[in-house]
């Protein structure tokens, strides 16, 4: 397993994705950091989290998110809806990319949902959006004018 991610913050905590050990059958994790207590702790993956080839973090509408590629064209994003109780990861989205974002171990980073929650903007190898139906799990491919790379931010307040 490939574990690719930048820090995460969520409730307090900066949480990053770290391999428990190097060589083959690479064995992930989520190390937070809490913020209040200068302390460390560990988060729980969702449970299929091994099956993935590459997995990355991600934050959406305010949760921790785990994106898993598994195969060659799909992807799996999981959201924790209580952060950090274990039984509370809910998998959105069990998706087979198509189009121009079938590549193998795409990255695909969840942006923000749309149509309260009905939708999810989605950036695909930092060049394309991708709106993504969660009722009829469809996606749909928006294009922009020859990205070399695609940035996103979102902006949310935050005291922290």
């Amino acid at each position: 397993m490939c574990c690719r991610s930048q820090a995460v913050c969520v409730s307090g905590m900066i949480n990053y994705l770290v391999n428990r050990r190097s060589g083959p059958g690479l064995d992930c994790v989520i190390v937070a950091f809490e913020l209040a207590s200068q302390s460390f702790h560990l988060v729980s993956l969702p449970e299929c989290s091994n099956n993935y080839k590459a997995v990355h973090l991600a934050l959406l509408g305010g949760c921790l998110c785990v994106v898993g590629n598994i195969g060659m064209f799909s992807v799996d994003v999981w959201v924790m809806g209580e952060y950090g109780v274990k039984e509370s990861w809910n998998k959105l989205v069990a998706w087979t990319l198509a189009g121009s974002a079938r590549h193998y171990n795409a990255y695909v980073e969840p942006i923000i949902y749309l149509k309260n929650g009905l939708e999810v903007l989605f950036k695909v190898n930092q060049q394309h959006f991708v709106i993504y139906d969660v009722e009829d799990k469809e996606a749909k491919e928006t294009w922009l004018c020859n990205p070399c790379c695609l940035c996103t931010f979102v902006y949310s307040e935050s005291l922290v």
